[in-house]
């Protein structure tokens, strides 16, 4: 699917997502693989990802973010100052883990784990607590 994120009056990023699996990202099977591209129109700062990622995940009641804090600490680690044109890719393969591609060439990480690639899928993803709820909904339109 694909998505627009606005935040007031302003276009913040550009969103695709493909998953070769049709289940909600709860419930999802560890055996599929996960896409979500995100093309930035305004600039960020490498800081600004971990925050809102953290403070994103702190919103799902049935997570102890302590579980996570190893691989959020190695990807939060990753993030570099975005401008706007620059995108991101999080690209969940099966055995290999979460990667975190720059402009759709560069991998900076790769977090192993089939629970952290559904943990943070769920940022943009999850049923009730989603960054945006509009944003979820046409993410998995086409699904």
């Amino acid at each position: 699917g694909f998505a627009n994120l606005k935040y007031y009056f302003f276009d913040v990023y550009d969103a695709v997502y493909y998953s070769s699996d049709t289940q909600p990202v709860s419930k999802s099977s560890p055996d599929q693989i996960r896409v979500l591209t995100i093309y930035y129109k305004i600039s960020f700062n490498k800081e600004d990802f971990a925050k809102a990622g953290d403070d994103q995940i702190n919103k799902f009641i049935d997570v102890n973010i302590n579980d996570f804090k190893s691989a959020l600490e190695t990807l939060n680690a990753a993030y570099v100052d975005v401008k706007e044109g620059d995108s991101y890719t999080l690209q969940y393969i099966p055995e290999k883990g979460t990667s975190l591609i720059l402009n759709n060439n560069k991998v900076l990480v790769t977090v192993p784990g089939a629970e952290f690639a559904k943990l943070y899928f769920r940022i943009w993803l999850d049923k009730e607590n989603p960054i945006d709820e509009e944003l979820r909904n046409n993410l998995l339109k086409t699904r």
